[in-house]
C-alpha cells in the first residue's frame, strides 16, 4: 500500500487558494466548517507540521516503521473479527 503522499498526483500539489464564498451571514459557521474540511483535505495543514521542524532520519525511519506495524495489527484484527 503506498503511502498518503504517493496518492496525490502532481497536478494537486499546486498551491491554489482556498476559498469560501459567504452570501448569506446565517450560514456563516456552515461556511467555516466546509473550509475547515477543504484545508484538512488539501493537507495544508499536515505538510506544515512536517516541515516545521527538522527530523532526523532515523526518527523519520522509526515513525515509518510505527506506523506501518500499526496498519498490520489493525489489519490482523480486522480480520480475525470477520471470522477467518
Amino acid at each position: 500500500m503506498r503511502g498518503n503522499k504517493e496518492r496525490f498526483s502532481e497536478k494537486e500539489k499546486v498551491m491554489r487558494p482556498l476559498m469560501v464564498e459567504i452570501h448569506d451571514q446565517d450560514r456563516l459557521e456552515a461556511q467555516l466548517k466546509k473550509l475547515k474540511r477543504m484545508i484538512k483535505d488539501s493537507r495544508i495543514m499536515v505538510e506544515l507540521q512536517e516541515h516545521e521542524a527538522f527530523k532526523k532520519p532515523s526518527a523519520q525511519r522509526r515513525e515509518k516503521l510505527l506506523r506501518a506495524r500499526s496498519r498490520q495489527r489493525h489489519a490482523v484484527e480486522e480480520e480475525k473479527g470477520r471470522g477467518f
